[in-house]
């Protein structure tokens, strides 16, 4: 967090900014001769959903821009700082399913915002089914994935936010149970 203040000035509540994350947000309200010493400060997340989690608007635009399919996982890889994908099975694999699911944006036309929050939704179900320590059966691995679709397709803010349409719903669950 920085306070802007001009020479010999108070810091002031519109002086106040969060250099933690586009998605925070901070709210101060204080006089402008009280001090931030002893304050409790608030900080908030307007984030939506999975929405920019793992990919922003620049990583899809630059990722879905690169027409060459090797150049394309060379950056995919790098932006998911996947640095073993030549020598690493687990890397490889992932790399591969998160180019794909790319690739099915691209063909279905998806938006930046759902391209980062179905890449971000597919991205955790691998690695809940993949990663833990108790293996994952394929039911468990689909109830996980429903309900992070659900979260991302119906308004109700905070724990929904309205990504998908139930179009897309259903496009991503014939997607995904080919996949």
């Amino acid at each position: 967090i920085s306070v802007d203040s001009g020479p010999g000035e108070a810091p002031s509540s519109t002086g106040v900014r969060s250099a933690l994350s586009p998605s925070l947000s901070l709210s101060l309200v204080f006089s402008e001769s009280e001090s931030l010493e002893g304050h409790h400060i608030a900080i908030m997340s307007t984030a939506r959903g999975l929405v920019w989690k793992d990919l922003s608007a620049e990583d899809v635009a630059n990722v879905t821009a690169e027409a060459d399919p090797s150049a394309k996982l060379e950056l995919l890889c790098k932006v998911l700082q996947l640095n073993h994908y030549a020598d690493n099975a687990r890397s490889a694999i992932l790399a591969d399913f998160c180019l794909y699911n790319l690739t099915f944006c691209e063909e279905n036309d998806f938006s930046a915002e759902k391209t980062s929050a179905l890449f971000s939704i597919l991205r955790l179900t691998f690695e809940y089914s993949f990663e833990g320590a108790v293996p994952v059966d394929m039911r468990a691995s689909l109830a996980f994935f429903k309900g992070k679709m659900l979260e991302h397709s119906v308004e109700n803010p905070p724990e929904r936010v309205g990504v998908f349409t139930l179009q897309e719903v259903r496009l991503v669950t014939d997607y995904i149970g080919k996949t």
